[in-house]
């Protein structure tokens, strides 16, 4: 898997505008000269210049794309809802040798041991890409921002709320019941101490922006130019990751379009040089 800082692309977009800059009087006669007419460049290549170093210019596409490997319950015993277990999940991600906790807000599908994910933030998942959010999580519930950071705060319950010694009850199904109860119709989580939970949550913190630190993982089918709703897709998650926005992998047309441009103005330079 491929990362960049944003930062390292803001010194490149730096770079290439003072590159451009650079060019830009070169592309302009200069009065009085009286070979302007001879040293002007055909406005077609004027055009394609500027064209290629717009290219550099424009931002590398945030597709979170990786594959992950699911690594299990993290803390077994918690109660359960029905058959699935309660609490927080693991996940690695390439070389897979460190684990990372993440936890299940998709009562509805499945996990697999290997999926292709993506990573989205709570902006993007209720704005840029909603579409694909709501192909994860689904509709039948109307959920947004404030669902998501409640899910995210949620998630911290579980460590205050230890796993109960014998029969002794730790809570864990009526937490992550009002987790899945904000996404999913199914009865098993729709409970009653679940829902007074979950809006309470809502209300408690589903305007607080520091849950905001958190990602949702969905499935990279909901990408697909040819999705249909009778994919099988993997369970979806979230995960605390600050590092949400830094993670990015420019996708392979950003990458082509940066390397021409700069071959064209490293072109256009060289010719500059010769005829000086």
């Amino acid at each position: 898997m491929l990362y960049t800082n944003l930062s390292g692309a803001g010194l490149l977009k730096n770079a290439s505008s003072s590159m451009l800059a650079s060019e830009l009087p070169s592309m302009t006669p200069k009065a009085g000269s009286a070979n302007s007419s001879s040293t002007r460049r055909p406005p077609i290549m004027k055009l394609s210049t500027l064209a290629f170093a717009a290219a550099l210019l424009m931002p590398a596409a945030a597709s979170a794309q990786e594959i992950l490997h699911f690594e299990g319950v993290k803390t077994a015993g918690g109660d359960k809802v029905g058959t699935a277990a309660t609490g927080a999940y693991q996940a690695s991600r390439a070389p897979f040798n460190t684990k990372f906790d993440i936890y299940c807000v998709d009562y509805d599908h499945f996990a697999t041991s290997v999926w292709t994910a993506r990573e989205l933030s709570f902006a993007d998942a209720t704005g840029a890409n909603l579409l694909q959010a709501q192909r994860q999580l689904g509709t039948e519930k109307s959920w947004g921002l404030a669902e998501l950071r409640a899910a995210a705060w949620l998630s911290t319950q579980f460590a205050t709320n230890p796993v109960g010694l014998g029969a002794a009850d730790d809570n864990w199904d009526t937490i992550h019941g009002a987790i899945w109860s904000m996404f999913s119709n199914n009865a098993s989580v729709n409970q009653s101490a679940m829902l007074t939970m979950a809006a309470s949550a809502v209300s408690a913190h589903g305007g607080e922006a520091t849950w905001d630190d958190y990602a949702l993982l969905v499935d990279n089918q909901t990408f697909a130019a040819n999705y249909s709703n009778t994919m099988v897709l993997n369970q979806a998650f979230i995960t605390h990751d600050p590092g949400t926005t830094i993670r990015v992998v420019p996708e392979p047309a950003t990458y082509a379009m940066m390397g021409f441009g700069l071959l064209s103005l490293g072109f256009v330079r060289r010719r500059k040089a010769l005829k000086a």
